[in-house]
């Protein structure tokens, strides 16, 4: 049996190198969480990211998957 957990976090400054527009920062984190016994595991995570694509009109997204694997 195993069971691992972490999070990760990051912030990422965009300069278009441009006077007239701002820096824009992308900001993401992550927590992951995955579980096995035996042949079988399962595995999730969530992740949610601001500013996707350096776009500074405030977009964001929240990505979330579980995944379970068996084998024979």
């Amino acid at each position: 049996d195993n069971l691992s957990i972490s999070y990760a976090s990051a912030d990422d400054r965009y300069n278009p190198n441009n006077v007239n527009v701002n820096d824009v920062t992308m900001s993401m984190k992550s927590i992951q969480a995955a579980y096995s016994m035996g042949s079988m595991s399962i595995k999730a995570y969530r992740q949610e990211t601001d500013n996707v694509g350096y776009n500074s009109n405030g977009k964001s997204n929240t990505s979330n998957e579980i995944a379970l694997g068996l084998s024979f």
